[in-house]
């Protein structure tokens, strides 16, 4: 049975202050960024890195706030325009270490906070 996390709630604790808060918070994060990393997946198929970008810079703070630390420097090698030209040869490795990782966080938070 797996016993570490990829995520770290401290911080988010922190900021919402109750259960109620965390359980909102975590529901929204669950929710809401499979969609972006799909948009992600469609604009890498694309090649476009205009969006990629996009993509990336939206899920960041998601990802600072939920610490993932194994994606930190991960998704800024392409939050915006310029890093994710100069990584392009890299940019499906990348999107697929982003997809894998953050599918862990989902079914772990899932199972977690019952969603």
């Amino acid at each position: 049975m797996k016993t570490n996390k990829l995520y770290d709630l401290r911080q988010l604790i922190d900021i919402v202050g109750d259960e109620d808060g965390l359980q909102k918070m975590v529901t929204i994060f669950v929710e809401s960024t499979p969609r972006i990393m799909d948009d992600l997946n469609e604009n890498l198929l694309t090649n476009n890195f205009e969006m990629i970008a996009h993509n990336a810079h939206k899920m960041k703070a998601s990802i600072d706030m939920m610490k993932i630390v194994s994606l930190h420097d991960v998704i800024r090698k392409i939050d915006k325009p310029e890093k994710v030209l100069e990584n392009k040869t890299d940019l499906k490795e990348i999107v697929g270490f982003i997809k894998i990782t953050l599918d862990s966080v989902f079914a772990d938070l899932k199972k977690e906070f019952s969603l």
